[in-house]
């Protein structure tokens, strides 16, 4: 009898990927992009907003890389929407969400927004003066995944940057061992937005 709820119990809490049950279609996940693309462009925020929650609680699509393409959209959207609204904490909020949930693949863009994000939100000099005050970088394994991660603290700005990985498939890399910051960086997108 023990085993029973001890089973019942273990099912009840365990996540099922892909089978978590969404309010709305993916059709209608589509339509409530294409409102909240015409309400941003016409600078109606409130239904913006309630048209990209609504997406959000709609199926993503009927394979992996489609719901990650509509996160993606949705995710672009919503950092617009923050933008026009100078919300600059949320949107690092967002961005860094975001690229923790991306599994490694397309955050360079994600990199790069973030750097204009902290741009719109200290001025250029600031943080190219945090950035450039950075000798090393650290590497961290992600919990969910099997990529690291790549981060610098920025004192000035008292603010993590977390940044992608550039690693052989093959290799571990050494966290021990300190990596210098502008060897790894001045390769990156978004470290062409701090020149000049």
């Amino acid at each position: 009898m023990k085993l029973k709820y001890i089973l019942l119990f273990v099912l009840l809490s365990t996540p099922v990927f892909g089978f978590a049950q969404k309010k709305y279609s993916y059709e209608a996940g589509q339509r409530f992009i294409k409102k909240a693309k015409k309400n941003l462009a016409n600078d109606n925020y409130g239904k913006t907003k309630k048209h990209i929650e609504k997406a959000k609680n709609s199926s993503g699509g009927y394979c992996g890389l489609g719901a990650i393409m509509t996160d993606r959209v949705i995710t672009l959207l919503e950092y617009e929407l923050l933008t026009k609204q100078k919300k600059y904490d949320e949107l690092l909020i967002l961005l860094d969400s975001a690229k923790k949930q991306s599994y490694g693949g397309g955050t360079d863009e994600l990199d790069s927004l973030e750097v204009q994000t902290l741009i719109l939100k200290y001025g250029k000099e600031k943080v190219k003066s945090a950035f450039g005050k950075v000798d090393y970088f650290e590497i961290t394994q992600n919990q969910n995944s099997f990529f690291y991660i790549n981060s610098v603290y920025l004192e000035e700005l008292k603010y993590t940057f977390y940044f992608t990985f550039r690693y052989n498939q093959t290799s571990t890399p050494d966290s021990a061992k300190p990596k210098l910051f502008i060897k790894e960086a001045q390769n990156r997108p978004f470290y062409s937005l701090l020149k000049n």
